[in-house]
Formats: structure tokens, C-alpha cells, sequence
């Protein structure tokens, strides 16, 4: 079990390997961008840090096709633009374990939902009847999930639920499904930013999902505003 964080390296400027930026202003611009401008190796190691939350070099070099060599200079370079940074986490007596997580830059070149616009809704509904508050936040902020014709179990909508988390940017992932239940996982939150301001946000979000899968029974494990890297329900069927 990790007790603790021993470093934490994080470089906010620099030059690219990818075309020479420099200065955290144009990283900046940069990270408002999309995945799209990185090469391919360079996506799919931040895909891979994106779905585990952190990870190592080793253990990220096979999802983007390199040896672990390649992927720890990509990663580097990565690094110095910005994107992520790199964690020695000690869990006992030896070396400690390197691993690359995100930064609030690399955070950002996946979607977002317009935090400007919803900071000034949500603001504004601050004073409103709550009544009132709460149907605009479930008319807004509420996932349309999609739904057969009623006859399906919870179990067959789960996937339609899935779905629809995709389209919202939640890069859903189910595990461990049975004839019990299943965990689902949201490896991005695209109204993380919004939600630290609102965490009732997260409250409608929770609703919504139980509405759809239910009769099910729908429990938070992990809540990325409680510190954990992803948000994460247990679905009892």
C-alpha cells in the first residue's frame, strides 16, 4: 500500500521536442488544443495516464506500442511541455515507484464543457427558489442517458448508459460486471472545474445515473473532489 509521496518534479515551461514552444503562455495556448496535435505515441501514452489515473513508464509502453526506453522519452518530453508530471511514490523499503500523472495543462487538452458559460449559469441560480434551481440544474447538467422501450433489466442498460457517459466526455469504463453488478468508472470528468465550485453538480450527475440504471442500487466509492483520480460507482444489480 503507498504511504506516501516522496517528490513531486513538475516543469511548467521549456522547449518542445514537438516544435520548439517555449514560455508557459504559449503552453498554455497549446493545451487548449486537442489531442490531435501531439504525435501518435504521445496520444496514446496520455490516453493511458488519462484511463489510470498515474502510471510508469513501463507499465504505459505497451498500450502506445513502444519499448519502455521510447515511451520514458516521449514521456519526458511530454513532460517539458507541461502535460504531465512525475511522482517517486515509496510503499516500502527499496526504490521508490516513478510514475506520470496529468497536470492541470494536460488535463485540459481532453474535453471541457464550457466552464465559463456554466460558472456564470450556476452563479446566477444561486439566488433563485430552489425549486426552481434544482429543475434548471437537472434540465441542464442531467445526462440525457439513452433507453429502449422499458422492458430492458438494469443489467442490458447499463451499456446503453455507458454510451451516453461517452458522448458527455466521461471516458466510462465498466469492470468486474457479474450477474451481481458491476464497477463503473469515469477516468474524466468534463465539468470537474465546475463542479469544485458546485458540488451539487455531482449530486445530479449521481441522481441521473441511478435514475437510469434503476431498480439497481447505485454507490459512489471514489469522488475525484474527495482527492482520488477517478470517480468510480458500484452498481448492485
Amino acid at each position: 500500500m503507498i504511504s506516501h509521496v516522496t517528490s513531486v518534479k513538475h516543469y511548467s515551461h521549456g522547449l518542445s521536442s514537438d516544435g520548439g514552444v517555449d514560455g508557459y503562455g504559449r503552453l498554455q495556448k497549446m493545451a487548449h488544443g486537442c489531442l490531435d496535435l501531439l504525435s501518435p505515441a504521445k496520444r496514446l501514452l496520455l490516453l493511458g495516464i488519462k484511463r489510470r489515473g498515474s502510471s510508469s513508464a513501463e507499465e504505459l509502453a505497451g498500450g502506445a506500442y513502444l519499448s519502455a526506453g521510447a515511451a520514458r522519452q516521449h514521456l519526458t518530453a511530454l513532460e517539458m511541455q507541461g502535460f504531465v508530471e512525475h511522482v517517486d511514490l515509496r510503499s516500502g523499503p527499496g526504490r521508490p515507484r516513478h510514475v506520470f500523472r496529468l497536470t492541470q495543462m494536460g488535463e485540459e487538452l481532453f474535453p471541457q464543457a464550457y466552464m465559463g458559460v456554466a460558472n456564470q449559469l450556476m452563479n446566477a441560480l444561486v439566488h433563485e427558489d430552489e425549486a426552481v434551481r434544482n429543475r434548471v440544474l437537472a434540465n441542464t447538467i442531467g445526462i440525457p442517458f439513452r433507453v429502449g422501450d422499458g422492458s430492458e433489466s438494469a443489467r442490458e442498460r447499463l451499456p446503453m448508459a455507458v454510451e451516453s457517459l461517452s458522448d458527455y466526455g466521461y471516458f466510462p469504463e465498466v469492470t468486474g460486471s457479474d450477474g451481481k453488478g458491476a464497477q463503473l468508472t469515469f477516468s474524466h470528468c468534463p465539468l470537474l472545474e465546475l463542479a469544485r465550485a458546485h458540488p451539487e453538480i455531482c449530486a445530479i450527475e449521481q441522481k441521473a445515473l441511478a435514475e437510469a440504471l434503476s431498480p439497481a442500487r447505485t454507490e459512489r466509492e471514489e469522488w475525484r473532489l474527495s482527492g482520488a483520480t477517478h470517480c468510480r460507482y458500484k452498481i448492485s444489480y
